[in-house]
C-alpha cells in the first residue's frame, strides 16, 4: 500500500490531517505526521519513513515555511511526490506553479487523497480526480471540478492517534479541538469563506455541513477516555447555525458529563434559553465577532447585520450566566478613521470582555472587501500567494491610507487601552511610532497569560513555553 507523510512546521493538531488520515488508514494505506519544530532530525525522519508522497495542509501565513520544507524534500529526493491542500489552494491556486509542488487538492481532501494513493498503488495517472491539479511534462493539468464529500457523516472519526501517540506535548494539552460542522453559511465581506461557499455551490454542493451530535459525542468520549480531556474547544466558525442540532448535542453533552468547553457564535440567534442550556452543558467561554464598533461600517462594508444593541444584550446574558466572553475585532478597514477605531475600543470596554483577539485586516483576493479595496484604490499592491504571508504577521498592511500605521499599532495596544482607559494619552503618542516587536509582545501578553493558565501544567513547561514564544517573536 502507498505511504504518505504529512509535514508541518508548527506543532498543532490539524483537524484536516486527522480527517484525511482516518480515511487513508481505513483503506490500508500507511500514514504518519512529522513536525519540523519537534523532530531532532526532521528530514532524516521523513526519509526513513520512505514515503511515496509528502503532503502539507496549507493555511494563509504558512506558505513560506511549507515551500521551504517541500524544496528541501525535492533536493533530497526529487522522485518523492509533493502534495498541498487546505483553504489556501482555493484562494491562491497559482501556488501550484512552484517547482517543488507536484499535486494540489482543491476542496475536501479525504476522498481525493484516497484516490491519489490508490492510483499510486496501481501505477495509474491522476487524470479526472475531482479537485486534483497535477503536473505532466512541466504543465499543470487542472481538474476544475471541486473535491467534495457530500455526506461527512459517513467518514470515519478523526485520527487523533496520529498526533497523540507520537507527540507527548499534544497528548498532554488539557484543551483539545473538535468540530460539529464544516464551513460557514454567512457572507461577511472580508472572509474568503464567502467566496469558497460560492465555489462549492457552483460545484453542486454546499460548504456548510454538519456531523451528527451522536458522532461528535462518541469522538469526545474516545478522546476523554484514552488521552484525557479537561476542556474542549469547538472550532466551528459559528456554533449556533443549526439550533435544533446544537440543542440535541448539548443535551447529550450534559448526559455524558463531558468537560467545560469554548465556542464561537453569532449574537443574532443568542437567546436566554440557549445561553442557559450552554451554561448547564458546561460552556466556559463564548467568542463573538464584533470586528468594529461602528455600526455603519459593520453593516455596509462588512455585511454583518448586527447592531451594537444586539451585541450588548447578548453579552449581558452571558454575564448573567457567568460565561466568559471573548471577542474578535479588526483594525485597518478601508476608510476607517481613528474615531471609528476608538468606537471599537469603547464598545469592547462597555462589554467588559474577558478576552480579546484583535487583528489587522487582510483584504484577501476574491472577497468582497478585496474587490472593494481594488476598485477604490485602497491597495498598495495586489495580494498574491507570495506576499500574503507578509500581511498575516499584523505588523504590515497592504491597505493604503494615511492612518494605517496608527491603526496597525492600535491593534497591538488595544487591550492595554481597553483595560486602562486613562492611558489613552500615552497610546495616542505610541501609535505614531513605527510598528515594532515591543508592541507585538504587549499584544501577546493576554494570550500568554491564558495559555499559561489553561495549557501549561507545571513550572518547567511554563519556562519551555516562554522560551519558545521568545524564539518565535525574534523571527517576526
Amino acid at each position: 500500500m502507498a505511504r504518505i507523510a504529512f509535514l508541518q512546521h508548527i506543532l498543532l493538531e490539524n483537524l484536516g490531517v486527522m480527517a484525511i488520515s482516518s480515511v487513508l488508514k481505513e483503506h490500508g494505506h500507511v500514514v504518519d505526521v512529522f513536525c519540523l519544530e519537534e523532530e531532532d532530525s526532521f528530514y532524516e525522519s521523513v526519509m526513513n519513513f520512505k514515503p511515496d508522497i509528502v503532503a502539507c495542509s496549507l493555511c494563509i501565513g504558512e506558505q513560506e515555511d511549507v515551500l521551504a520544507i517541500l524544496r528541501e524534500i525535492k533536493k533530497i529526493n526529487k522522485d518523492i511526490l509533493t502534495l498541498i491542500g487546505g483553504a489556501f489552494t482555493l484562494v491562491f491556486p497559482e501556488i501550484v506553479n512552484e517547482d517543488c509542488i507536484d499535486l494540489m487538492c482543491v476542496g475536501d481532501g479525504e476522498l481525493a487523497c484516497l484516490e491519489i494513493l490508490n492510483r499510486l498503488d496501481k501505477k495509474e495517472n491522476f487524470f479526472n480526480i475531482p479537485g486534483i491539479w497535477f503536473k505532466k511534462n512541466g504543465q499543470v493539468e487542472k481538474n476544475t471540478a471541486i473535491a467534495y464529500v457530500n455526506n461527512i457523516e459517513h467518514l470515519p472519526s478523526f485520527d487523533r492517534d496520529i498526533y497523540f501517540k507520537k507527540y507527548e506535548k499534544l497528548r498532554k494539552l488539557e484543551t483539545k479541538p473538535f468540530i460539529l460542522s464544516r464551513g460557514c453559511p454567512f457572507r461577511c465581506s472580508y472572509c474568503y469563506t464567502n467566496w469558497i461557499n460560492q465555489f462549492y455551490r457552483d460545484g453542486g454542493g454546499t460548504h456548510f455541513r454538519l456531523y451528527s451530535p451522536q458522532k461528535l459525542i462518541a469522538e469526545l468520549l474516545y478522546v476523554k477516555d484514552k488521552y484525557g480531556l479537561k476542556w474542549a474547544r469547538f472550532q466551528d466558525a459559528t456554533f449556533n447555525v443549526k439550533l435544533e442540532q446544537v440543542r440535541e448535542f448539548l443535551k447529550l453533552y450534559i448526559e455524558k458529563k463531558l468537560p467545560g468547553f469554548i465556542i464561537y457564535a453569532r449574537v443574532e440567534d443568542i437567546s436566554e434559553e440557549y445561553i442557559a442550556l450552554l451554561k448547564k452543558a458546561g460552556c466556559d467561554k463564548l467568542v463573538i465577532g464584533i470586528q468594529t464598533g461602528n455600526e455603519t461600517l459593520r453593516k455596509e462594508l462588512l455585511n454583518r447585520n448586527m447592531s451594537n444593541k444586539q451585541i450588548i444584550a447578548a453579552c449581558q446574558l452571558l454575564k448573567k450566566y457567568q460565561i466568559r466572553i471573548g471577542a474578535d475585532i479588526i483594525f485597518g478597514w478601508p476608510g476607517e478613521t481613528m474615531d471609528n477605531a476608538y468606537e471599537t475600543i469603547n464598545l469592547c470596554r462597555q462589554l467588559d470582555l474577558d478576552d480579546i483577539n484583535s487583528n489587522v485586516l487582510v483584504p484577501y483576493p476574491k472577497t468582497q472587501i478585496g474587490n472593494y479595496c481594488l476598485d477604490n484604490n485602497y491597495l498598495k499592491d495586489i495580494i498574491t500567494y507570495k506576499n500574503a504571508g507578509s500581511t498575516a504577521d499584523s505588523n504590515n498592511s497592504l491597505i493604503k491610507q494615511d492612518n494605517i500605521r496608527q491603526l496597525i499599532n492600535l491593534d497591538k495596544l488595544c487591550y492595554l487601552l481597553i483595560r486602562f482607559p486613562n492611558l489613552k494619552w500615552l497610546v495616542n503618542l505610541l501609535i505614531k511610532l513605527p510598528p515594532n516587536r515591543i508592541f507585538l509582545i504587549i499584544k501577546d501578553v493576554p494570550s500568554i497569560r491564558r495559555n499559561l493558565k489553561y495549557e501549561v501544567k507545571n513550572t518547567k513547561d511554563s519556562f519551555i513555553y516562554i522560551m519558545h514564544y521568545l524564539k518565535l517573536v525574534m523571527k517576526r
